[in-house]
Protein backbone atom coordinates (compact mmCIF):
# COMPACT_ATOMS: atom_id res chain seq x y z
CA UNK A 1 0.00 0.00 0.00
CA UNK A 2 3.08 2.37 1.05
CA UNK A 3 4.42 1.92 -2.55
CA UNK A 4 1.04 2.10 -4.55
CA UNK A 5 0.74 5.97 -2.40
CA UNK A 6 4.22 6.47 -3.66
CA UNK A 7 3.68 5.65 -6.97
CA UNK A 8 0.52 7.73 -7.80
CA UNK A 9 0.73 11.24 -9.02
CA UNK A 10 -0.26 14.05 -7.36
CA UNK A 11 0.34 12.08 -3.72
CA UNK A 12 4.48 10.45 -3.78
CA UNK A 13 6.80 9.49 -1.06
CA UNK A 14 4.29 11.75 2.22
CA UNK A 15 1.70 9.50 1.52
CA UNK A 16 3.60 6.23 0.78
CA UNK A 17 5.65 7.28 4.62
CA UNK A 18 2.46 8.88 6.14
CA UNK A 19 0.55 5.43 5.60
CA UNK A 20 3.86 3.47 6.91
CA UNK A 21 2.97 5.85 9.72
CA UNK A 22 -0.65 5.19 10.12
CA UNK A 23 0.53 1.15 10.33
CA UNK A 24 2.86 1.87 13.32
CA UNK A 25 0.62 3.21 15.34
CA UNK A 26 -1.96 0.37 15.15
CA UNK A 27 0.75 -2.00 15.76
CA UNK A 28 1.53 0.04 19.00
CA UNK A 29 -2.56 -0.16 19.82
CA UNK A 30 -1.73 -3.93 19.28
CA UNK A 31 0.58 -4.26 21.30
CA UNK A 32 -0.53 -1.47 24.02
CA UNK A 33 -4.52 -3.52 24.58
CA UNK A 34 -1.91 -7.39 24.20
CA UNK A 35 -0.19 -6.06 27.35
CA UNK A 36 -2.85 -7.03 30.41
CA UNK A 37 -2.48 -10.67 28.83
CA UNK A 38 1.59 -10.82 28.74
CA UNK A 39 2.51 -12.50 31.32
CA UNK A 40 5.96 -13.00 33.56
CA UNK A 41 7.02 -16.23 33.92
CA UNK A 42 9.35 -16.65 36.99
CA UNK A 43 12.41 -17.91 37.24
CA UNK A 44 12.20 -21.79 38.07
CA UNK A 45 9.77 -21.97 34.91
CA UNK A 46 11.88 -20.22 32.79
CA UNK A 47 15.16 -22.38 33.79
CA UNK A 48 13.40 -25.69 33.63
CA UNK A 49 13.40 -27.51 30.97
CA UNK A 50 9.79 -29.41 30.70
CA UNK A 51 11.42 -32.11 28.14
CA UNK A 52 14.41 -32.60 29.73
CA UNK A 53 15.47 -36.37 31.12
CA UNK A 54 15.06 -36.73 35.32
CA UNK A 55 18.26 -37.57 35.62
CA UNK A 56 19.62 -34.79 33.04
CA UNK A 57 17.53 -32.28 35.54
CA UNK A 58 20.01 -32.66 38.40
CA UNK A 59 22.66 -30.18 38.56
CA UNK A 60 25.52 -30.99 35.91
CA UNK A 61 23.44 -32.58 34.08
CA UNK A 62 23.94 -32.03 30.11
CA UNK A 63 20.50 -30.56 29.91
CA UNK A 64 20.27 -28.61 33.41
CA UNK A 65 19.69 -25.08 32.64
CA UNK A 66 21.68 -22.88 35.12
CA UNK A 67 19.92 -20.35 36.77
CA UNK A 68 21.52 -17.09 37.22
CA UNK A 69 22.52 -17.44 40.65
CA UNK A 70 24.14 -20.58 39.94
CA UNK A 71 26.07 -18.92 37.32
CA UNK A 72 27.76 -16.42 40.01
CA UNK A 73 29.40 -19.54 41.54
CA UNK A 74 30.11 -21.65 38.60
CA UNK A 75 34.00 -21.48 37.00
CA UNK A 76 34.08 -20.11 33.45
CA UNK A 77 34.59 -22.41 30.36
CA UNK A 78 37.20 -20.26 29.02
CA UNK A 79 38.62 -19.13 32.23
CA UNK A 80 41.99 -17.38 30.45
CA UNK A 81 40.02 -15.37 27.12
CA UNK A 82 37.41 -14.40 30.09
CA UNK A 83 39.32 -13.09 32.36
CA UNK A 84 41.21 -10.87 29.44
CA UNK A 85 38.07 -9.84 27.80
CA UNK A 86 37.24 -6.55 29.69
CA UNK A 87 40.94 -5.43 28.85
CA UNK A 88 40.71 -6.68 25.53
CA UNK A 89 37.22 -4.90 24.64
CA UNK A 90 38.61 -1.33 26.15
CA UNK A 91 41.81 -1.36 24.36
CA UNK A 92 39.63 -1.93 20.57
CA UNK A 93 37.04 0.59 22.02
CA UNK A 94 39.57 3.18 22.90
CA UNK A 95 41.70 2.24 19.53
CA UNK A 96 38.40 3.22 17.58
CA UNK A 97 37.27 6.27 19.28
CA UNK A 98 40.86 8.28 17.99
CA UNK A 99 41.36 6.25 15.26
CA UNK A 100 37.95 6.61 13.33
CA UNK A 101 38.07 10.50 13.84
CA UNK A 102 41.97 10.80 13.02
CA UNK A 103 41.37 8.72 9.61
CA UNK A 104 39.00 10.92 8.95
CA UNK A 105 41.24 14.22 9.54
CA UNK A 106 43.98 12.48 7.71
CA UNK A 107 41.55 12.31 4.37
CA UNK A 108 41.75 8.32 4.91
CA UNK A 109 38.45 7.68 5.32
CA UNK A 110 34.97 9.48 5.00
CA UNK A 111 33.38 11.59 8.53
CA UNK A 112 30.23 9.46 8.40
CA UNK A 113 32.45 6.37 8.24
CA UNK A 114 34.57 7.82 11.47
CA UNK A 115 31.11 8.57 12.75
CA UNK A 116 30.44 4.70 12.82
CA UNK A 117 33.77 3.12 13.83
CA UNK A 118 33.62 5.84 17.08
CA UNK A 119 30.31 4.72 17.76
CA UNK A 120 31.63 1.04 17.54
CA UNK A 121 34.55 1.39 19.62
CA UNK A 122 32.07 3.72 22.51
CA UNK A 123 29.95 0.25 22.19
CA UNK A 124 33.10 -1.88 22.60
CA UNK A 125 33.96 0.50 25.83
CA UNK A 126 30.77 -0.11 27.20
CA UNK A 127 31.15 -3.97 27.23
CA UNK A 128 34.20 -3.62 28.64
CA UNK A 129 32.58 -2.26 31.67
CA UNK A 130 29.62 -4.43 31.81
CA UNK A 131 32.16 -7.75 31.73
CA UNK A 132 33.86 -5.93 34.39
CA UNK A 133 30.87 -5.96 36.77
CA UNK A 134 30.39 -9.62 35.56
CA UNK A 135 32.43 -12.86 36.58
CA UNK A 136 32.41 -16.44 36.63
CA UNK A 137 29.65 -18.58 34.22
CA UNK A 138 27.79 -15.14 34.18
CA UNK A 139 30.50 -13.10 32.17
CA UNK A 140 30.70 -16.05 29.56
CA UNK A 141 27.09 -15.79 28.87
CA UNK A 142 27.63 -12.18 28.21
CA UNK A 143 30.64 -12.85 26.48
CA UNK A 144 28.56 -15.49 24.08
CA UNK A 145 26.07 -12.62 23.31
CA UNK A 146 29.15 -10.83 22.39
CA UNK A 147 30.45 -13.58 19.73
CA UNK A 148 27.13 -14.47 17.62
CA UNK A 149 26.93 -10.60 17.67
CA UNK A 150 29.48 -10.38 15.26
CA UNK A 151 27.89 -12.60 12.77
CA UNK A 152 24.48 -10.97 13.42
CA UNK A 153 26.53 -7.78 12.08
CA UNK A 154 27.07 -10.12 8.95
CA UNK A 155 23.87 -10.97 8.80
CA UNK A 156 21.87 -7.83 8.51
CA UNK A 157 24.35 -6.18 6.50
CA UNK A 158 23.70 -9.17 3.49
CA UNK A 159 19.93 -8.77 4.66
CA UNK A 160 19.20 -4.79 4.18
CA UNK A 161 20.97 -5.38 0.59
CA UNK A 162 17.33 -5.43 0.24
CA UNK A 163 16.89 -1.69 1.10
CA UNK A 164 19.32 -0.71 -1.88
CA UNK A 165 21.36 -2.71 -4.32
CA UNK A 166 18.56 -5.41 -4.59
CA UNK A 167 15.73 -2.96 -4.94
CA UNK A 168 17.68 -1.34 -8.29
CA UNK A 169 18.10 -4.83 -9.31
CA UNK A 170 14.06 -5.58 -9.04
CA UNK A 171 13.17 -2.12 -10.47
CA UNK A 172 16.24 -1.94 -13.84
CA UNK A 173 17.06 -5.46 -14.15
CA UNK A 174 13.42 -7.58 -13.25
CA UNK A 175 11.18 -8.28 -15.70
CA UNK A 176 8.17 -6.85 -13.29
CA UNK A 177 5.64 -7.30 -16.41
CA UNK A 178 3.64 -10.75 -14.88
CA UNK A 179 1.17 -11.90 -16.94
CA UNK A 180 1.62 -9.77 -20.10
CA UNK A 181 5.02 -9.39 -22.68
CA UNK A 182 7.09 -6.44 -21.35
CA UNK A 183 7.50 -2.99 -23.12
CA UNK A 184 10.00 -1.40 -24.21
CA UNK A 185 12.10 0.92 -22.15
CA UNK A 186 11.34 4.40 -22.29
CA UNK A 187 14.24 6.50 -22.69
CA UNK A 188 13.53 9.63 -21.93
CA UNK A 189 11.40 11.04 -18.61
CA UNK A 190 7.76 10.66 -18.46
CA UNK A 191 5.83 13.79 -18.52
CA UNK A 192 4.52 14.43 -14.95
CA UNK A 193 0.47 14.40 -14.16
CA UNK A 194 -0.59 15.69 -11.33
CA UNK A 195 -3.81 13.79 -10.46
CA UNK A 196 -4.27 14.77 -7.15
CA UNK A 197 -4.98 18.87 -8.45
CA UNK A 198 -7.02 17.51 -11.04
CA UNK A 199 -9.70 15.11 -9.73
CA UNK A 200 -9.84 13.24 -6.35
CA UNK A 201 -11.50 10.20 -7.78
CA UNK A 202 -9.29 9.47 -10.68
CA UNK A 203 -5.89 9.98 -7.58
CA UNK A 204 -8.00 7.30 -6.06
CA UNK A 205 -8.62 5.28 -8.72
CA UNK A 206 -4.42 5.29 -9.52
CA UNK A 207 -3.89 4.17 -5.90
CA UNK A 208 -6.12 1.41 -6.06
CA UNK A 209 -4.87 0.35 -9.33
CA UNK A 210 -1.25 0.28 -8.30
CA UNK A 211 -1.89 -1.44 -5.34
CA UNK A 212 -2.92 -4.34 -7.84
CA UNK A 213 -1.62 -3.41 -10.87
CA UNK A 214 0.66 -6.67 -12.56
CA UNK A 215 2.51 -5.14 -15.46
CA UNK A 216 3.93 -4.00 -14.61
CA UNK A 217 4.03 -4.80 -10.95
CA UNK A 218 5.68 -1.83 -8.84
CA UNK A 219 8.95 -1.95 -7.30
CA UNK A 220 8.27 -1.84 -4.28
CA UNK A 221 5.98 -4.87 -4.24
CA UNK A 222 9.03 -6.93 -3.76
CA UNK A 223 9.54 -5.74 -0.40
CA UNK A 224 6.32 -7.08 0.76
CA UNK A 225 7.29 -10.56 0.11
CA UNK A 226 9.40 -10.46 3.27
CA UNK A 227 6.72 -9.83 5.47
CA UNK A 228 4.53 -12.08 3.51
CA UNK A 229 6.74 -15.23 4.18
CA UNK A 230 7.23 -14.33 7.93
CA UNK A 231 3.61 -14.64 8.27
CA UNK A 232 3.26 -18.10 6.51
CA UNK A 233 6.60 -19.38 8.20
CA UNK A 234 6.64 -18.40 11.43
CA UNK A 235 4.45 -20.57 12.53
CA UNK A 236 6.56 -23.66 10.82
CA UNK A 237 9.60 -22.52 12.37
CA UNK A 238 7.66 -21.94 15.76
CA UNK A 239 6.01 -26.07 15.38
CA UNK A 240 9.49 -26.69 14.03
CA UNK A 241 12.01 -26.06 17.11
CA UNK A 242 9.36 -27.18 19.64
CA UNK A 243 9.07 -30.51 17.71
CA UNK A 244 12.81 -30.98 17.10
CA UNK A 245 13.26 -30.39 21.53
CA UNK A 246 10.60 -33.03 22.01
CA UNK A 247 12.56 -35.47 20.78
CA UNK A 248 15.71 -34.28 22.32
CA UNK A 249 17.26 -33.28 18.67
CA UNK A 250 18.80 -30.13 20.54
CA UNK A 251 19.68 -27.06 17.64
CA UNK A 252 21.40 -25.24 19.40
CA UNK A 253 21.20 -20.97 19.59
CA UNK A 254 24.65 -20.67 18.08
CA UNK A 255 23.42 -23.39 15.26
CA UNK A 256 20.61 -21.75 14.46
CA UNK A 257 22.37 -18.40 13.68
CA UNK A 258 25.05 -20.12 11.52
CA UNK A 259 21.83 -21.69 9.77
CA UNK A 260 20.73 -18.05 9.29
CA UNK A 261 24.20 -16.51 8.11
CA UNK A 262 24.09 -19.94 5.90
CA UNK A 263 20.51 -19.06 4.79
CA UNK A 264 21.44 -15.43 3.56
CA UNK A 265 24.79 -16.61 1.72
CA UNK A 266 22.29 -19.33 0.10
CA UNK A 267 19.75 -16.30 -1.00
CA UNK A 268 22.68 -14.59 -2.98
CA UNK A 269 24.11 -17.48 -4.73
CA UNK A 270 20.53 -17.99 -6.23
CA UNK A 271 20.93 -14.38 -7.28
CA UNK A 272 24.73 -15.11 -8.70
CA UNK A 273 22.84 -17.61 -10.38
CA UNK A 274 20.03 -15.12 -12.23
CA UNK A 275 23.04 -13.00 -12.91
CA UNK A 276 24.17 -15.67 -15.22
CA UNK A 277 20.70 -14.77 -17.15
CA UNK A 278 20.72 -11.45 -17.59
CA UNK A 279 24.33 -10.74 -18.60
CA UNK A 280 23.94 -11.51 -22.36
CA UNK A 281 25.82 -9.56 -25.28
CA UNK A 282 24.42 -6.50 -27.21
CA UNK A 283 26.37 -4.36 -29.65
CA UNK A 284 25.98 -0.80 -30.58
CA UNK A 285 27.18 1.69 -33.58
CA UNK A 286 29.66 4.43 -32.45
CA UNK A 287 32.38 6.14 -34.18
CA UNK A 288 34.68 7.29 -31.12
CA UNK A 289 34.53 8.28 -27.23
CA UNK A 290 33.25 11.27 -26.32
CA UNK A 291 35.43 13.31 -23.57
CA UNK A 292 35.64 12.39 -20.11
CA UNK A 293 35.06 8.55 -20.88
CA UNK A 294 38.10 6.16 -22.05
CA UNK A 295 39.24 2.99 -22.16
CA UNK A 296 41.10 1.39 -18.39
CA UNK A 297 42.17 -2.65 -18.06
CA UNK A 298 39.40 -3.59 -20.97
CA UNK A 299 36.65 -1.46 -20.07
CA UNK A 300 35.34 2.04 -20.14
CA UNK A 301 35.75 4.55 -17.36
CA UNK A 302 34.29 7.76 -16.66
CA UNK A 303 35.11 10.64 -15.05
CA UNK A 304 32.22 11.67 -13.26
CA UNK A 305 30.09 15.39 -13.27
CA UNK A 306 30.67 17.18 -9.92
CA UNK A 307 27.54 17.04 -7.47
CA UNK A 308 25.33 20.04 -6.71
CA UNK A 309 27.28 21.99 -4.19
CA UNK A 310 31.19 20.42 -4.77
CA UNK A 311 32.53 23.93 -6.03
CA UNK A 312 36.24 22.51 -6.08
CA UNK A 313 35.64 19.81 -8.59
CA UNK A 314 33.84 22.18 -10.73
CA UNK A 315 36.60 24.43 -10.87
CA UNK A 316 38.93 21.36 -11.70
CA UNK A 317 36.80 20.28 -14.72
CA UNK A 318 36.93 24.04 -15.87
CA UNK A 319 40.63 24.45 -15.69
CA UNK A 320 40.53 20.72 -17.46
CA UNK A 321 42.02 18.65 -14.50
CA UNK A 322 38.83 16.29 -14.99
CA UNK A 323 41.07 13.03 -14.65
CA UNK A 324 42.56 14.16 -11.37
CA UNK A 325 39.38 12.74 -9.99
CA UNK A 326 39.05 8.68 -9.36
CA UNK A 327 37.17 7.26 -12.59
CA UNK A 328 34.15 5.06 -12.59
CA UNK A 329 33.76 1.88 -13.82
CA UNK A 330 31.42 1.77 -16.88
CA UNK A 331 28.61 -0.43 -16.24
CA UNK A 332 30.68 -2.16 -13.82
CA UNK A 333 33.44 -2.49 -16.69
CA UNK A 334 30.65 -4.37 -18.72
CA UNK A 335 30.91 -1.40 -21.74
CA UNK A 336 33.88 -1.80 -23.69
CA UNK A 337 34.79 0.40 -27.14
CA UNK A 338 36.20 -1.60 -30.04
CA UNK A 339 37.56 1.29 -32.20
CA UNK A 340 38.67 -0.32 -35.85
CA UNK A 341 35.23 -1.93 -35.99
CA UNK A 342 33.26 1.45 -34.74
CA UNK A 343 31.38 -0.95 -31.83
CA UNK A 344 29.99 -0.21 -28.42
CA UNK A 345 29.86 -3.73 -26.80
CA UNK A 346 28.00 -4.21 -23.91
CA UNK A 347 26.78 -7.61 -21.32
CA UNK A 348 24.02 -7.64 -19.47
CA UNK A 349 21.00 -5.12 -19.00
CA UNK A 350 21.87 -1.48 -18.60
CA UNK A 351 20.41 0.87 -15.67
CA UNK A 352 18.76 3.78 -16.61
CA UNK A 353 20.16 5.86 -13.64
CA UNK A 354 24.15 4.71 -14.46
CA UNK A 355 23.23 5.43 -17.76
CA UNK A 356 22.72 9.21 -17.40
CA UNK A 357 25.43 9.43 -14.92
CA UNK A 358 27.84 8.38 -17.51
CA UNK A 359 26.25 10.71 -19.98
CA UNK A 360 26.70 13.44 -17.80
CA UNK A 361 30.29 13.49 -17.58
CA UNK A 362 30.35 13.90 -21.38
CA UNK A 363 29.01 17.32 -21.01
CA UNK A 364 30.64 20.11 -22.41
CA UNK A 365 32.61 22.52 -19.48
CA UNK A 366 30.67 26.01 -20.22
CA UNK A 367 27.33 23.99 -20.25
CA UNK A 368 28.23 22.36 -16.84
CA UNK A 369 29.49 25.52 -15.68
CA UNK A 370 25.65 27.16 -16.79
CA UNK A 371 23.28 24.47 -15.59
CA UNK A 372 25.67 23.95 -12.45
CA UNK A 373 25.22 28.34 -11.58
CA UNK A 374 21.89 28.07 -12.60
CA UNK A 375 21.15 25.29 -10.25
CA UNK A 376 23.10 27.03 -7.40
CA UNK A 377 21.13 30.05 -7.60
CA UNK A 378 17.74 28.64 -7.26
CA UNK A 379 18.91 27.93 -3.71
CA UNK A 380 19.21 31.82 -2.92
CA UNK A 381 16.04 32.97 -4.55
CA UNK A 382 14.52 29.85 -3.39
CA UNK A 383 14.85 31.09 0.20
CA UNK A 384 14.27 34.82 -0.86
CA UNK A 385 10.87 33.51 -2.14
CA UNK A 386 10.02 32.14 1.47
CA UNK A 387 10.95 34.99 3.55
CA UNK A 388 8.84 37.09 0.98
CA UNK A 389 5.96 34.49 1.35
CA UNK A 390 6.09 34.00 5.19
CA UNK A 391 5.76 38.34 5.25
CA UNK A 392 2.38 38.22 3.28
CA UNK A 393 -0.24 38.40 5.13
CA UNK A 394 -3.25 35.87 5.19
CA UNK A 395 -5.42 37.42 2.74
CA UNK A 396 -2.32 37.61 0.86
CA UNK A 397 -1.29 34.13 0.96
CA UNK A 398 -4.85 32.54 0.15
CA UNK A 399 -4.69 34.96 -2.84
CA UNK A 400 -1.21 33.54 -3.95
CA UNK A 401 -2.55 29.89 -3.40
CA UNK A 402 -5.79 30.78 -5.59
CA UNK A 403 -3.49 31.78 -8.63
CA UNK A 404 -1.20 28.72 -8.07
CA UNK A 405 -4.27 26.37 -8.55
CA UNK A 406 -5.56 28.11 -11.48
CA UNK A 407 -2.00 28.52 -13.38
CA UNK A 408 -0.24 25.70 -12.73
CA UNK A 409 2.96 27.50 -14.16
CA UNK A 410 3.31 29.75 -11.21
CA UNK A 411 6.15 28.80 -9.31
CA UNK A 412 8.18 30.18 -5.82
CA UNK A 413 9.68 32.76 -8.24
CA UNK A 414 10.47 32.95 -12.13
CA UNK A 415 13.77 33.59 -13.37
CA UNK A 416 14.97 32.85 -17.18
CA UNK A 417 18.35 32.18 -18.30
CA UNK A 418 19.64 31.82 -21.88
CA UNK A 419 22.25 29.59 -23.56
CA UNK A 420 25.05 31.80 -25.38
CA UNK A 421 25.01 28.49 -27.49
CA UNK A 422 23.54 25.25 -27.29
CA UNK A 423 25.28 22.30 -26.67
CA UNK A 424 25.73 19.66 -29.89
CA UNK A 425 22.44 17.37 -30.40
CA UNK A 426 21.14 19.42 -27.27
CA UNK A 427 17.66 17.12 -26.43
CA UNK A 428 15.41 18.80 -24.65
CA UNK A 429 12.85 15.81 -24.12
CA UNK A 430 15.27 15.27 -21.07
CA UNK A 431 13.49 18.32 -19.89
CA UNK A 432 9.77 17.00 -20.23
CA UNK A 433 9.79 15.29 -16.35
CA UNK A 434 9.89 18.60 -15.21
CA UNK A 435 6.41 20.39 -13.97
CA UNK A 436 6.27 24.05 -15.70
CA UNK A 437 6.06 25.73 -11.85
CA UNK A 438 9.62 24.22 -11.67
CA UNK A 439 11.11 24.57 -15.21
CA UNK A 440 10.12 25.39 -18.49
CA UNK A 441 12.19 25.33 -22.13
CA UNK A 442 11.57 28.13 -24.88
CA UNK A 443 13.38 26.57 -27.56
CA UNK A 444 13.29 29.82 -29.32
CA UNK A 445 14.85 31.74 -27.43
CA UNK A 446 16.86 28.63 -26.09
CA UNK A 447 15.91 30.59 -21.96
CA UNK A 448 15.40 28.15 -19.32
CA UNK A 449 12.64 29.82 -17.61
CA UNK A 450 12.90 28.79 -13.55
CA UNK A 451 10.07 28.86 -11.40
CA UNK A 452 11.58 26.63 -8.11
CA UNK A 453 14.56 25.09 -6.21
CA UNK A 454 16.48 22.93 -8.92
CA UNK A 455 17.55 20.34 -6.35
CA UNK A 456 20.79 17.85 -7.10
CA UNK A 457 18.35 15.08 -8.60
CA UNK A 458 17.27 18.11 -11.06
CA UNK A 459 20.44 20.01 -12.00
CA UNK A 460 21.91 16.39 -12.96
CA UNK A 461 18.67 15.55 -15.38
CA UNK A 462 19.06 19.07 -17.19
CA UNK A 463 22.82 17.57 -17.49
CA UNK A 464 21.83 15.05 -19.68
CA UNK A 465 20.06 16.89 -21.93
CA UNK A 466 23.40 18.31 -23.16
CA UNK A 467 25.57 15.33 -23.48
CA UNK A 468 27.41 14.49 -26.56
CA UNK A 469 24.76 13.11 -28.93
CA UNK A 470 26.69 10.28 -30.73
CA UNK A 471 27.54 8.43 -27.36
CA UNK A 472 23.42 9.11 -25.90
CA UNK A 473 22.38 7.52 -28.85
CA UNK A 474 24.55 4.70 -28.51
CA UNK A 475 24.02 4.02 -24.85
CA UNK A 476 20.06 4.20 -25.52
CA UNK A 477 20.13 2.06 -28.09
CA UNK A 478 22.09 -0.50 -26.09
CA UNK A 479 19.37 0.29 -22.85
CA UNK A 480 16.83 -0.79 -25.22
CA UNK A 481 18.04 -3.84 -26.64
CA UNK A 482 19.89 -5.29 -23.51
CA UNK A 483 16.39 -5.00 -22.00
CA UNK A 484 15.26 -8.32 -23.11
CA UNK A 485 17.84 -9.58 -21.08
CA UNK A 486 15.64 -8.58 -17.92
CA UNK A 487 15.08 -11.66 -15.49
CA UNK A 488 12.12 -13.26 -14.00
CA UNK A 489 10.55 -11.83 -11.02
CA UNK A 490 10.29 -15.25 -9.55
CA UNK A 491 14.23 -14.81 -9.09
CA UNK A 492 13.89 -12.23 -6.25
CA UNK A 493 10.58 -14.25 -5.03
CA UNK A 494 12.55 -17.11 -4.33
CA UNK A 495 15.42 -14.99 -2.99
CA UNK A 496 13.34 -12.92 -0.35
CA UNK A 497 11.84 -16.15 0.43
CA UNK A 498 15.18 -17.07 1.65
CA UNK A 499 15.82 -15.00 3.14
CA UNK A 500 13.27 -14.67 5.23
CA UNK A 501 13.86 -18.45 6.21
CA UNK A 502 17.52 -17.14 7.13
CA UNK A 503 15.73 -14.00 9.25
CA UNK A 504 13.46 -16.82 11.21
CA UNK A 505 16.38 -18.87 11.83
CA UNK A 506 18.59 -15.71 13.44
CA UNK A 507 16.42 -12.87 14.51
CA UNK A 508 13.69 -14.32 17.15
CA UNK A 509 15.89 -16.59 18.36
CA UNK A 510 18.57 -13.80 19.02
CA UNK A 511 16.20 -11.83 21.00
CA UNK A 512 14.93 -14.59 23.39
CA UNK A 513 18.91 -15.29 23.95
CA UNK A 514 19.94 -12.22 24.95
CA UNK A 515 17.03 -11.96 27.16
CA UNK A 516 17.85 -15.76 28.68
CA UNK A 517 21.40 -14.83 28.71
CA UNK A 518 22.10 -11.50 30.22
CA UNK A 519 22.16 -10.94 33.68
CA UNK A 520 18.85 -9.14 35.42
CA UNK A 521 20.47 -5.92 36.15
CA UNK A 522 22.43 -5.61 32.92
CA UNK A 523 19.22 -6.63 30.98
CA UNK A 524 18.31 -3.61 29.35
CA UNK A 525 21.03 -2.53 28.00
CA UNK A 526 22.45 -5.66 26.42
CA UNK A 527 19.67 -5.91 24.75
CA UNK A 528 20.15 -2.02 23.22
CA UNK A 529 23.18 -3.65 22.49
CA UNK A 530 21.72 -6.56 20.24
CA UNK A 531 19.77 -4.39 18.40
CA UNK A 532 22.82 -2.25 17.43
CA UNK A 533 24.18 -5.26 15.74
CA UNK A 534 21.09 -3.96 12.92
CA UNK A 535 22.78 -0.36 12.67
CA UNK A 536 26.07 -1.75 12.31
CA UNK A 537 24.78 -4.16 9.82
CA UNK A 538 23.03 -1.35 7.92
CA UNK A 539 25.89 0.90 8.11
CA UNK A 540 27.51 -2.13 6.08
CA UNK A 541 25.38 -2.99 3.84
CA UNK A 542 25.63 0.90 2.47
CA UNK A 543 29.24 0.39 2.48
CA UNK A 544 28.76 -2.15 0.24
CA UNK A 545 26.01 -1.06 -1.74
CA UNK A 546 28.43 1.91 -3.15
CA UNK A 547 30.47 -0.78 -4.91
CA UNK A 548 26.98 -1.99 -6.64
CA UNK A 549 27.82 0.52 -10.17
CA UNK A 550 31.64 -0.34 -9.87
CA UNK A 551 31.05 -4.19 -9.91
CA UNK A 552 28.71 -6.37 -12.60
CA UNK A 553 26.38 -8.06 -10.59
CA UNK A 554 27.63 -11.18 -10.31
CA UNK A 555 30.94 -9.91 -8.85
CA UNK A 556 28.75 -8.29 -6.19
CA UNK A 557 26.60 -11.36 -5.48
CA UNK A 558 29.94 -13.67 -5.19
CA UNK A 559 31.13 -11.44 -2.99
CA UNK A 560 28.28 -11.39 -0.66
CA UNK A 561 28.17 -15.19 -1.33
CA UNK A 562 31.56 -15.79 0.04
CA UNK A 563 31.48 -13.51 2.58
CA UNK A 564 28.09 -15.10 4.14
CA UNK A 565 29.21 -18.95 3.86
CA UNK A 566 32.35 -18.10 5.01
CA UNK A 567 30.58 -16.48 8.20
CA UNK A 568 28.47 -19.36 8.71
CA UNK A 569 31.27 -21.74 8.75
CA UNK A 570 33.02 -19.97 11.59
CA UNK A 571 30.09 -19.61 13.53
CA UNK A 572 29.51 -23.54 12.71
CA UNK A 573 32.86 -24.73 13.89
CA UNK A 574 32.37 -22.43 17.18
CA UNK A 575 29.06 -23.23 17.83
CA UNK A 576 29.75 -26.16 20.60
CA UNK A 577 32.05 -23.73 22.45
CA UNK A 578 29.85 -20.87 22.36
CA UNK A 579 26.90 -23.64 23.76
CA UNK A 580 28.84 -24.19 26.75
CA UNK A 581 29.57 -20.56 27.55
CA UNK A 582 25.64 -20.17 27.57
CA UNK A 583 25.89 -23.00 30.66
CA UNK A 584 22.42 -24.93 29.29
CA UNK A 585 20.41 -21.68 28.27
CA UNK A 586 18.97 -23.38 25.10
Amino acid sequence: MCGALKDTPGLGFHWGFGAAGVGMVLGLLVYLFGLPFIKELPEDVVYHDPDAKPEDEAAGGKDHVMTEDEAETTPSVIPSFASLSPSIFLVIGILSIIGGPLSALSGMISMDNAVAIAIAGGSSVFAAWILSHLKMAVRDRVLAIYILSVFVIFFWAAFEQAGNAMNVWADQTTNRYLTADPKAPEIYPEVPIDLADLDFMATVNKAVSNLVEMNPIGTTSFQSINALAIVLFAPIFAWLWLYLARRHINVSIAMKMSLGVFFQGVAFALMLWAATYEGGPSQTNLSQLPPNVVEQDGGLVFYDAPELGDDERLTAILEGNAKTDEPMPAHGGRLVFNPSEGKLNMNGVLDANHRDRVLRATVSPSYLDFVYKMAKETETLKEEASKAESAMSEAEKDELKEKKKADKSIGAFEKRYTLDKLPEGFEPRYLQGFKTSQLEWNGETKTFIVRDLLADKDYKQILVAGADPDFRDALNDLYVSAAKYKVSSWWLVAFYVLCTIGELCLSPVGLSMVSKLAPRRFATMLMGMWLLTSFFGNFAAGLAGENWERLDPATYFTWITVVMIGASMVCFVIAKSVTRMMHGVK
